[in-house]
């Protein structure tokens, strides 16, 4: 029978963490002692070496908590051997970028490697018979790493500055999932390197949320975080949430109410969300560059929360990658750019904020109601839960300022 702790589909985005995580160790053991023509230059070969020693050594670390889901984690730790293997060639200058280096190679570096995933997603990667089906995350995640400056910077700094440094890549996006944005951690004699990884994946949209029903939730929303005054909305939306159940569960969600339900607060927020389109658009026409501010700030927050100095997201899609580095040319970028704000006529309630010159989006915010389930001595019940959900698209004009 199986054990219920370790059932579950495998989830892209977490085995994407792990994989690009191989391919980021594999930047730095590409050295010329490996006795390496192309140093530096990571290949799908060598990604795939280091996720193999990593899926050789996974252990099992049992779930804690309500929900119990088992992890599986590993940790690599590379060898003199590993590390050094022609100390011929490491004596040689080898020019990249200009810039001669050479290798100490009496000096290793130790360098680590840990990932922790849920047992599904970890148990996938351990058969190389199921690698065909993520080798797009293969390829974009060794396109990634390869086309990287300060990245392949580092890796040659480390390997040519005679000193025995600890490098760590952690790909712990599972452990702590409100205290942090990062996904895949770097750290260099114990301190984080300035580049930090919030990964995504194809359809993984979303970099932040506000959860409930409810005006209060609202002015979280537009006007904690937005600087909207909404405040002329509220009677109307509490008018037309009168005949919402707040709290009520159903024990099918085929129950007819549950539809019910769902209709009424999508018609209260929708109202809302046109009042906010109405807000943005007498800021955005007058251009004000404090309101702009605004948006470039809840952005960053969103994405990265305190972090956005360090925090870079990246997007792994089709065997390529994307990327927003939160600089002061991503500010400049958005600040110069003639946004608008529109809300879908029909459907779900969906707000675009959009470049209005080009066309293309910056970001969607959108009302998600979804039917959650609970169980409560072995019976099961379902309850309305509606979620403002904060998105980056894919043809996000953020993504095409480092791309």
């Amino acid at each position: 029978m199986a054990d219920k702790s370790r059932e579950g589909t495998t989830n892209r985005g977490n085995q994407a963490e792990v994989i690009l995580s191989a391919a980021l160790i594999a930047k730095f053991i590409d050295r010329p002692a490996r006795n390496n023509k192309t140093p530096w230059v990571v290949t799908d070969k060598e990604t795939k070496d280091v996720l193999s020693k990593m899926v050789k050594n996974a252990r099992i670390i049992k779930g804690q908590g309500s929900k119990k889901v088992d992890k599986m984690s590993g940790t690599v730790r590379l060898t003199r051997a590993e590390v050094v293997k022609s100390s011929t060639r490491a004596k040689k200058s080898f020019i990249s970028d200009g810039i001669s280096y050479r290798e100490v190679p009496t000096i290793v570096d130790i360098i680590r490697y840990e990932a922790s995933i849920p047992f599904p997603d970890f148990e996938y990667l351990t058969k190389k018979t199921n690698w065909p089906s993520v080798q797009d995350l293969f390829d974009s995640s060794v396109s990634y790493v390869n086309s990287h400056t300060a990245i392949n910077r580092l890796a040659k700094r480390i390997a040519v500055n005679t000193r025995v440094d600890d490098f760590l890549v952690q790909a712990a996006g599972t452990e702590d999932q409100t205290g942090t944005k990062v996904d895949i951690k770097m750290m260099l004699n114990g301190r984080r390197t300035r580049t930090q990884i919030s990964l995504k994946v194809k359809g993984g949209d979303q970099f932040a949320q506000v959860s409930g029903p409810g005006f209060d939730k609202q002015l979280i929303l537009w006007k904690d975080a937005l600087g909207l005054n909404i405040a002329n909305i509220e009677a109307e939306y509490d008018r037309m949430m009168r005949q919402f159940n707040y709290g009520i569960s159903y024990d099918s969600r085929l129950d007819k109410r549950v539809e019910t339900q769902k209709a009424i607060v999508k018609k209260a927020t929708k109202a809302v969300f046109i009042e906010a389109a109405d807000l943005m658009n007498a800021k955005f026409r007058q251009k004000n560059k404090t309101y702009y501010k605004k948006i470039i700030e809840f952005i960053k927050e969103g994405a990265a929360g305190q972090e956005s100095e360090f925090i870079e997201v990246v997007k792994l899609e089709r065997g390529k990658f994307k990327r927003i580095i939160f600089n002061d040319q991503f500010d400049d970028a958005i600040d110069a750019l003639k946004l608008v704000a529109s809300v879908r006529p029909h459907g779900d309630p969906l707000l675009y904020i959009d470049d209005e010159i080009s066309g293309d989006p910056l970001i969607q915010i959108r009302m998600k109601v979804a039917t959650e389930s609970s169980a409560a001595r072995g019976k099961k019940t379902y309850r309305v839960y509606p979620r403002t959900i904060i998105e980056a698209p894919t043809k996000s004009i953020m993504y095409n300022l480092m791309s």
